[in-house]
């Protein structure tokens, strides 16, 4: 009959599970998975249209070097 202590462990294998602090638990988890697939539809539509305007830009300076530029009548040379 020696050694009757309860069990010792420094984790726990089964945790308790508290049905209230779980639900919150899944809750809080899936908010915030949301907002943050939120943040990054709006980070991946704003780099879209940056994408889009820095195509153009790109463009518009493209043409200005083959045409010689702005607020000049053509290359000197």
């Amino acid at each position: 009959m020696r050694n009757r202590a309860p069990d010792f462990a420094v984790f726990n294998a089964e945790p308790e599970m508290n049905p209230r602090s779980n639900g919150r638990r899944v809750k809080m988890l899936l908010i915030v998975l949301a907002i943050l697939a939120l943040i990054l539809f709006g980070v991946g539509f704003v780099v879209h249209w940056l994408f889009i305007i820095a195509a153009i830009v790109a463009l518009i300076w493209l043409i200005s070097l083959f045409t010689g530029g702005f607020g000049r009548s053509g290359a000197r040379l």
